[in-house]
């Protein structure tokens, strides 16, 4: 699935619910950016309640693999890195789990669409 295709899905299936406005969507480009800007993120500090990162399927299918990401992405073993490679597990989403997400109505301020 194509990074447009993605956007399309979800600009469409919040269209529906009237709440496009509720929801902003940044491409990044390669699935493994994904991993970089998450951390990125976690690390300065930026509130991340409302974000999540969104992976189009194609690759880091499986929760391992995005842990495997997660973990070279965000390195180091004390408290304060477990405690953020903990959080960033919880943000990652394919295409799927977001649709489950967003018919819930609980919206989302930023995804990045790999």
């Amino acid at each position: 699935m194509e990074d447009d295709f993605a956007e399309g899905i979800l600009q469409n299936t919040t269209g529906k619910m009237k709440a496009t406005k509720y929801l902003s969507v940044n491409a990044y480009g390669a699935a493994i950016n994904a991993f970089t800007i998450l951390s990125g993120l976690l690390l300065k500090g930026e509130p991340c309640d409302d974000i999540c990162v969104v992976l189009d399927g194609d690759e880091f299918r499986t929760p391992e693999t995005k842990v495997e990401r997660i973990n070279m992405a965000l390195t180091g073993e004390d408290e304060k890195a477990k405690r953020l490679r903990r959080l960033a597990g919880s943000k990652s989403y394919n295409l799927i789990s977001l649709m489950a997400i967003i018919q819930s109505h609980m919206f989302i301020r930023f995804c990045a669409l790999i």
